[in-house]
């Protein structure tokens, strides 16, 4: 199975954006208490990193959606045998109107409120940025095809 260089480079960046060697560090107080901060902070980082990932995945799967609608239609337009004209052409558009939909409740669902809230904004994350910057420019790209 072939690595993917991007996940791994985007798992790498949401991790260094907010990692501060403070969440991995703990007094003695908190080590005769028995707290192991240091998994609880790993845990965290992980956590949102995994919630990173996931809204990208989604973000993936509205783009799909979307192109494989334009796909559809495209082919519906140079007239595919068999009366499936119309069909592909209806479908195609119903594709590209829920992928577009569903890209835009990704960028105002409660796992984004969450890290939002946890630290992870577009000034302090590049990550952030990138998704937000990634959200913006697919539905550039899905209202470009839908001119086509």
């Amino acid at each position: 199975m072939k690595t993917r260089p991007a996940v791994f480079v985007f798992v790498l960046t949401v991790l260094s954006s907010v990692f501060t060697p403070a969440a991995f560090q703990h007094s003695d107080a908190a080590s005769r208490r028995g707290d192991d901060v240091q998994i609880f902070s790993l845990q965290i980082l992980v956590n949102q990193a995994y919630q990173m990932h996931s809204l990208f995945t989604l973000l993936n799967h509205g783009m799909k959606m979307a192109t494989d609608g334009a796909n559809m239609i495209m082919l519906g337009r140079t007239g595919e045998p068999g009366g499936a004209k119309d069909t592909l052409q209806r479908h195609g558009r119903t594709m590209m109107q829920d992928g577009r939909v569903f890209i835009i409740r990704l960028s105002d669902n409660e796992m984004m409120q969450d890290l939002h809230n946890s630290g992870l904004t577009i000034d302090k994350s590049p990550a952030m940025a990138s998704l937000h910057r990634s959200i913006e420019l697919s539905l550039r790209i899905i209202d470009r095809l839908a001119r086509i």
